[in-house]
């Protein structure tokens, strides 16, 4: 009782500093401060306040009361005061939003007197406390640009993230950011370059330049990154889709010698992320799978389905691969469809022995009704893929997509169906294929032609084939797919110009349209025929000499007719 209110706040604030939890001294401090309130002034109550939150005295029966004697004070509070009793009520007050309210309307009044320390400290704060004052923020972002020069490295990487993750664009203000990180960048360490590439990732924000520079000052201090750090960076490249060779090398080198810092989230998503740009890193993928199969606390399903996934694109088949693949028997059953999708992929190209992929397409089956018409796609198309023949899983999908009848399918995922179940489902009945196919066709002929793209055309055109025999064509579709196939042929791939050339040259075309359409591609199958197959080659070669030799034909006999009227 016979301290002063700036003995005691210098007390406290020592005790903090010296890390003393001394809980009694500051429940007594308290008792203090409530009855000589008028003796503390604003810098006394934040010292106090900051000092709680410091040494993590989140439950103080001081706090409730003090913030109703605060509150009509706020209009006195200068800008460190105030963004000291807005960080402190923030982290261990929130059920006090109406004086975080009342604090952030307090700051709007005086937000260009806030150093860039108390601007940080006050919306992170605010954020933290889910109580985010829109008038504040883009006040806080014209005044941050006026004093941007003036941010250290870890305040412009806070300033940032704080944004981001209130999702607040602030263009103007990410500009500025990244002229004054590109001045600083190689004094900044893991966790501020982390912090932007997470800013800029998350709001698509930055430039090639920006990022190339974010990696070669992370580059140099990589072996201070730890598995947060790693992960962070490399999540951050992926959602703006950037890829940086030697960043991720080095990334890739730094995690395995840093496996033991990582928790199965991280290690989760840095897989993910390498997955996502298609960077399969052999010997990471390796370290990760020893992990997985020597279960020490590293396994995640989602992580095995990636792991597979690098070994398959990789076509990579280390010694452990069985003992990988044996841990699919008891995840099978939890996968979602895109990890079953996964795999199926991943077990097929590796060519794995076992009956995983069966029991794989059990599970899809059984939950057909259940799959989404996206996943009902994404089946279809896999299956397609991997040449999947077993009927179960092809009667289930088909007889789904029946039942779905009020669907409409778009003009791709037409295309994929069609390909399905006209190129694929030989051994399938006769009548479900049919209904399918013919269904696709009818629906594919009816949408506007500045719906579909040459890759669909290619789609639909495999099922050409089984809908000659089966007599499937509506009235004019042959026509309109052939118009499409000619009036897209500048957008086709080489796959698309290969699908194309040899199912439509299928079908019994007019002689005029058959020379119009195969025409149209004969310059195109001489620039792309490098990248084509050699039996591939061969039929379109032969589709080509069969024509030719019936324009020579025609040639010949109109010549002889004219010569005999001449005779």
């Amino acid at each position: 009782l016979f301290f002063s209110a700036k003995d005691i706040s210098f007390i406290l604030h020592s005790l903090y500093k010296k890390n003393i939890r001394n809980k009694a001294i500051f429940e007594t401090a308290g008792k203090v401060m409530l009855s000589r309130f008028q003796d503390f002034c604003p810098k006394d109550i934040s010292m106090i306040l900051c000092a709680c939150f410091r040494l993590g005295f989140k439950e103080m029966p001081f706090f409730d009361p003090l913030a109703d004697l605060i509150i009509p004070d706020l209009g006195s509070y200068q800008s460190p005061e105030l963004s000291g009793v807005i960080y402190s009520f923030a982290s261990f007050c929130d059920t006090r939003m109406d004086m975080l309210g009342e604090a952030a309307t307090a700051a709007v009044g005086i937000s260009s007197t806030f150093n860039s320390l108390d601007m940080v400290r006050t919306l992170r704060a605010l954020v933290m406390a889910g109580c985010w004052d829109e008038e504040l923020g883009e006040i806080m972002a014209k005044d941050a640009i006026s004093i941007v020069s003036t941010f250290s490295a870890m305040d412009i990487s806070q300033l940032a993230a704080t944004y981001a993750r209130q999702g607040q664009p602030q263009p103007e203000l990410f500009f500025a950011i990244s002229k004054h990180v590109l001045q600083i960048v190689h004094t900044m360490k893991a966790d501020h370059l982390c912090s932007i590439m997470y800013a800029f990732a998350s709001l698509n924000h930055g430039y090639r330049a920006f990022y190339d520079e974010i990696a070669s000052a992370a580059i140099l201090i990589m072996d201070t990154f730890n598995g947060i750090d790693l992960h962070s960076i490399i999540r951050s490249y992926s959602r703006v889709n950037f890829f940086h060779a030697q960043l991720f090398e080095e990334v890739a080198e730094s995690s395995i010698l840093n496996m033991d810092t990582f928790t199965v989230p991280n290690l989760k998503l840095l897989v993910r992320s390498f997955s996502k740009l298609q960077y399969y890193h052999a010997e990471l993928m390796l370290e990760v799978g020893r992990q997985i199969v020597a279960e020490n606390g590293k396994f995640n399903v989602e992580i095995l389905v990636h792991v597979l996934e690098a070994f398959a694109k990789l076509n990579f088949k280390p010694s452990m691969l069985g003992e990988l693949v044996a841990k699919c028997k008891n995840v099978i059953p939890i996968l979602d469809t895109t990890e079953e999708l996964s795999m199926v992929k991943s077990l097929s190209r590796l060519q794995v022995e076992g009956d995983y992929i069966d029991r794989i397409t059990q599970n899809i089956s059984k939950k057909s009704p259940d799959l989404a018409n996206e996943e009902i796609i994404a089946v279809a198309k896999t299956f397609t893929i991997v040449r999947y023949k077993k009927t179960q899983l092809w009667i289930a999908l088909g007889k789904e997509i029946l039942r779905r009848d009020d669907t409409k399918w778009t003009t791709k995922e037409l295309g994929v169906l069609s390909s399905a179940f006209g190129s694929m489902c030989a051994s399938l009945c006769d009548e479900l294929r049919t209904d399918v196919v013919s269904m696709c066709f009818k629906m594919f002929q009816l949408k506007d032609s500045s719906e579909v793209t040459i890759q669909d055309v290619a789609a639909v055109s495999s099922a050409i084939p089984f809908g000659k025999r089966a007599r499937l064509f509506p009235t004019g579709f042959v026509d309109h797919v052939t118009q499409l196939a000619i009036s897209k042929a500048p957008e086709a791939r080489p796959d698309d110009v290969r699908c194309i050339l040899i199912n439509l040259s299928q079908i019994d075309l007019p002689m005029s349209s058959r020379r119009r359409f195969l025409g149209t591609y004969r310059a195109i199958f001489s620039e792309i025929s490098l990248f084509l197959n050699s039996e591939d080659c061969k039929k379109i070669t032969e589709i080509y000499r069969e024509m030719d030799q019936v324009r020579d034909d025609s040639t010949w006999a109109n010549n002889f007719s004219f010569l005999h009227i001449a005779l």
